[in-house]
């Protein structure tokens, strides 16, 4: 307001300023102190102070269970305590006024008083006296409350009716009219009681006390009859159960005990429970009494003292293993072994049985594989096991020769090969002979064999083999001649020769191969042997000789000629003879040796030298005769007195190069007899077992000769023994024989044929003599000479007697 005075002057403004307030404050929210029930008097009340953007808030005002009357002014404090209050549930009415007198909305918040206790409990289980288990549930009958309402009970359990035990166990804020023991408790006698609170925490009165024995099956004993058993066999699981309060034993007239779930059965004898248990796979199993059925109390609450039982179901892992795969039959296999608890791989070290031996004599393959163990640790017998095999074997070689009959100073063509028997693999090792020399100069069979192999492959060092014979030989020529030993000039002969294979003396035949002389094919001939003819228009001596051979069975070509050298003489065409007159007495005997050189018109040669020679060892060495000169008729002789008595062979051969090569032979055998007579014999037979018996006047000997020959003797006997020839008889094998005789200086000449089919006996009878004849033998001395002449070339001419 400002004012302008008459003349126009305003003075200064000035102004009042009224605030008008219209809106009444806003409602309170009051919030009571417990808000639940109490068992006190009085509540706390409080609030929030309200926000008045107008006049502002004057005071707070309360009514108690009722808006109607007056209200308590309790300012501008947001909280206050109500009068006391009976028990029931009250509403506090709660609002705001202005300092213009405005009143805000009406807020209101409840309130619980409680202060009557609720009624005392009884109690229902445990009963009076019972065993329960440790940690039982107890009951009671619910009390009572009728203001607030029970909240929870309060239980108390001691060792002591008192309760005033360091045993005494309270537990409280229990809402519902059961309890059970979270925490075991000990065996033994106990007591309880229980009270309970409403939700005022007004506390009701103990009840009455119950008292109970408190107890539990105690598993006191256990175990099992093996804690480590085979695969599928079974071992026994047992415990022994007490009544922990007391110790009376649970048996089976108390109940039963249930391990891992499964009853156990009572077994009187050992006092225990049993459970017999068999697993098929490797394991270890445990076992645990986890209830009992206890008829007697019922308790079911175990103290088990034993715990855990283990049993473990195993076997035997066994390792086989062979160091040679393949070995020598008859050698003993290398077969050793690891052994481990399949269960905890610990080492299994005791022994084992195999299926079957370990050394075998025949080749194969031979498996192995544990037939059975001896565990002395747990008594296993159950295994498992690998197989291994091992090869017995041995190398068969086989010797081959290419050719099985050689030259001597040839080398055997013998090779081998080999192979593993078991297999028939290829053998690629070395062979040694048995016969390290494979050249030999000499004839013989020889073997060759394998001595010992070495084999890189499996080390095998026992072997069979074949034995292969290799025979060194040669052509041996056996026996050999001529047709004739000299011949004329321009007449044909033939040589010939034998010959075999020296080893084992099989004639070399046309079948064999062929002969050659002096570089020349020889033929096979019905005489079986090889001959070639020759014919020569010149005198000369040709020798002849098996060069070469051609083998067609064994290609030998190494030749070992025991004959040499065959020689034939062709000469200019003569007639040579040789005659052998021995005297029939002993004193003066002689052998007269005469002969002659003439050509075919029987005209002699003279001149021609007679070189004469005797032999007293079969012809081996000759010892000469002072040789002799044919005359003008071509004729020869000579005397020769042997030096002793024996066996003589006398020859004559022609030294001129016109009848080059001619020989003579005789034999002469020569014995004695009382110094008085010589029987000389011809014969061409071989003569033996030769006497005189003067007892019986009788001449004897054996004759022989080659078979389906015609052989004949000539025998001279001395006239002084037989004056007659009638005197003089011969037998023949014991049968008189014919002959033919003559007169020859002082002797008869006998001679008789016969055939040599066999050997034959031959006698000579002379008939007894005259006196004057026994006179006279009684005066001499006998003597008998044996000359055996024997013509040994198919040229000799023999006179007609």
């Amino acid at each position: 307001v400002k004012a302008r005075d008459n003349a126009g002057n305003w003075g200064q403004t000035d102004h009042y300023k009224i605030n008008i307030d219209t809106t009444p404050p806003g409602s309170t929210s009051p919030k009571a102190e417990p808000s639940g029930w109490t068992n006190q008097k009085y509540v706390k009340i409080s609030w929030s102070a309200v926000e008045e953007e107008g006049s502002g808030v004057h005071h707070y005002e309360y009514r108690i269970d009722s808006t109607s009357g007056s209200w308590t002014s309790v300012g501008i404090s947001t909280n206050f305590e109500t009068p006391p209050q009976s028990s029931g549930v009250h509403t506090v009415y709660m609002r705001a006024v202005d300092n213009v007198g405005l009143v805000g909305d009406i807020g209101n918040v409840q309130f619980f008083i409680d202060l009557v206790a609720p009624t005392t409990p009884v109690p229902l289980l445990p009963d009076k006296g019972i065993h329960l288990d440790v940690g039982p549930t107890f009951s009671w009958s619910p009390a009572d409350d009728s203001v607030s309402g029970v909240a929870s009970y309060t239980l108390q359990i001691d060792s002591s009716a008192s309760f005033d035990s360091v045993k005494l166990k309270e537990f409280s804020g229990i809402t519902a009219a059961n309890y059970t023991l979270g925490d075991p408790m000990s065996f033994g006698k106990w007591y309880w009681r229980v009270y309970a609170v409403d939700k005022a925490g007004n506390k009701g009165a103990f009840s009455d006390y119950f008292n109970l024995i408190s107890d539990r099956i105690m598993i006191n004993h256990g175990g099992v009859t093996d804690d480590r058993v085979d695969l599928g066999s079974s071992s026994i699981v047992w415990f022994t159960a007490i009544y922990e309060y007391d110790g009376i034993t649970l048996d089976s007239s108390k109940g039963s005990l249930y391990v891992n779930d499964l009853e156990m059965t009572w077994n009187e004898e050992n006092s225990r429970w049993e459970k017999s248990f068999s697993y098929t796979g490797v394991s270890k199993h445990n076992f645990r009494v986890y209830s009992v059925k206890d008829l007697t109390f019922g308790l079911t609450t175990l103290d088990d003292q034993v715990s855990v039982k283990s049993i473990i179901w195993d076997r035997v892992n066994i390792e086989l293993t062979a160091s040679d795969s393949r070995i020598n039959m008859g050698d003993t296999a290398n077969i050793t072994w690891t052994g481990v608890y399949e269960f905890d791989r610990r080492s299994f070290t005791d022994s084992l049985l195999l299926n079957d031996t370990k050394t075998k004599t025949i080749v194969g393959e031979y498996g192995y594989r544990v037939k059975s163990i001896s565990d002395s640790k747990y008594g296993l017998t159950v295994f498992q096991s690998n197989a291994v095999s091992v090869v017995f074997d041995r190398i068969n070689i086989k010797i081959s020769a290419s050719d099985d009959r050689i030259d001597i100073g040839s080398e055997a063509p013998i090779s081998w090969t080999g192979i593993y028997e078991y297999d028939e693999t290829i053998f690629n090792g070395t062979a040694t002979y048995n016969n390290t020399q494979t050249i030999f100069d000499s004839v013989g069979r020889r073997s060759y064999t394998i001595s010992s192999v070495n084999d890189p492959r499996y080390n095998i060092t026992v072997f069979r083999s074949n034995h292969e014979y290799i025979i060194w030989d040669r052509i041996k020529i056996i026996d050999g001649g001529v047709s004739s030993p000299s011949t004329y000039v321009n007449q044909a002969e033939i040589v010939w020769f034998q010959a075999a294979y020296e080893y084992d003396d099989v004639i070399f035949d046309s079948s064999s191969g062929t002969l050659y002389l002096n570089g020349s094919a020889m033929t096979w001939s019905v005489n079986n042997r090889w001959e070639h003819g020759f014919l020569f228009d010149d005198p000369d001596i040709k020798k002849f000789r098996v060069s070469s051979a051609s083998d067609t069975r064994y290609n030998l070509k190494t030749l070992n000629d025991m004959v040499g050298i065959q020689s034939i003489a062709w000469y200019v065409p003569t007639t040579f003879t040789i005659f052998l007159t021995p005297s029939s007495s002993y004193y003066g005997f002689k052998v007269d040796i005469d002969g002659s050189l003439t050509y075919q018109n029987a005209s002699g040669v003279q001149g021609a030298i007679i070189i004469l020679s005797y032999s007293v060892d079969e012809g081996k060495t000759w010892i000469e005769i002072p040789h002799v000169t044919s005359d003008l008729s071509g004729a020869y002789s000579s005397v020769w007195i042997p030096p002793d008595p024996g066996n003589y062979r006398i020859r004559a051969v022609l030294e001129s190069d016109i009848w080059i090569g001619r020989e003579e032979q005789w034999n002469l055998y020569l014995t004695s007899f009382k110094d008085q007579y010589v029987f000389p014999i011809l014969s061409n037979s071989t003569v033996s077992d030769l006497i005189y018996d003067p007892t019986t006047r009788e001449l004897r000997f054996t004759v022989s000769g080659p078979s389906d020959t015609e052989g004949y003797s000539s025998v001279f006997i001395g006239s002084a023994l037989a004056p007659g020839i009638t005197d003089i008889k011969v037998y023949l094998d014991g049968e008189a024989q014919s002959f033919n005789s003559r007169s020859a200086g002082d002797s008869w000449l006998l001679r008789f044929p016969y055939s040599h089919s066999t050997s034959h006996f031959v006698k000579i009878s002379l008939r007894s003599p005259t006196m004057l004849w026994t006179l006279l033998a009684v005066g001499l001395a006998a003597c008998v000479f044996v000359v055996i002449v024997l013509e040994q070339r198919i040229k000799k001419q023999y006179t007609s007697d």
